[in-house]
């Protein structure tokens, strides 16, 4: 409840954190460093499995990062729904943006 009434909003955003703490991947959620890319777990996963793929780049929007950005984020893509696939065999994947306040971000 208490993320849910924001009581433990950090004022810091949680992805640039990430990226200046680099000794600290695990209190991140920090699966993998990338060039450009991080991998994390979500703190508040909607289900298992739940991973966020985060662009160093911090941008508005997709059509915003340069195209290397965009190559490494669809490999980790299917780096992520490979390892996914072995670890819980799920019926199906949701992959998706979160672009916006209104998006969701």
């Amino acid at each position: 409840m208490s993320y849910l009434r924001e009581e433990d909003k950090d004022a810091h955003c949680p992805f640039c954190r990430a990226l200046e703490e680099i000794q600290s991947d695990e209190r991140n959620l920090v699966l993998h460093r990338g060039a450009r890319v991080l991998v994390m777990l979500n703190k508040y996963p909607y289900n298992n499995g739940h991973i966020l793929l985060v662009p160093f780049a911090h941008v508005p929007s997709l059509e915003d990062l340069p195209t290397d950005v965009m190559g490494e984020l669809a490999s980790l893509i299917q780096v992520v729904l490979r390892v996914l696939h072995r670890a819980y065999a799920p019926a199906g994947f949701n992959v998706g943006a979160n672009i916006g306040e209104t998006g969701g971000a």
